[in-house]
């Protein structure tokens, strides 16, 4: 899940196809949206939002063991006070980032997945 999601901070433009493959793994997951999104926020966007700011962004991805290592970190840490307070300050960030992603992978998921998911 965290590879899917790392997707979104990649130096390129994804398309349909894209959200969709990311939505389907998203849709398996056992995560609501409101519980993604802030997997998204606080253990992928910490982790790699430097790269949208980088002259030379990844666009090809990144080692998946090297990410998982990197995010379960960021999970660890868990959400506390410093936390919360450095994730509010990027917050805006992240939002201006993401939102097209999680707006085009929101009207997807619904059918991908039944109605027990929501």
């Amino acid at each position: 899940m965290w590879l899917a999601l790392s997707e979104f901070w990649l130096d390129t433009k994804l398309d349909k196809y894209d959200h969709k493959r990311i939505a389907e793994v998203l849709a398996e997951s056992p995560y609501s949206m409101n519980e993604l999104k802030d997997i998204e926020r606080y253990e992928v966007a910490p982790v790699l939002w430097s790269n949208l700011i980088d002259v030379a962004g990844e666009w090809a991805g990144w080692d998946p063991d090297q990410l998982n290592q990197d995010c379960a970190e960021k999970m660890m840490l868990g959400r506390g006070r410093i936390r919360r307070i450095k994730t509010r300050l990027a917050r805006c960030f992240v939002r201006y980032c993401t939102s097209d992603h999680w707006d085009a992978i929101e009207k997807l998921i619904p059918n991908l997945c039944d109605d027990a998911y929501h």
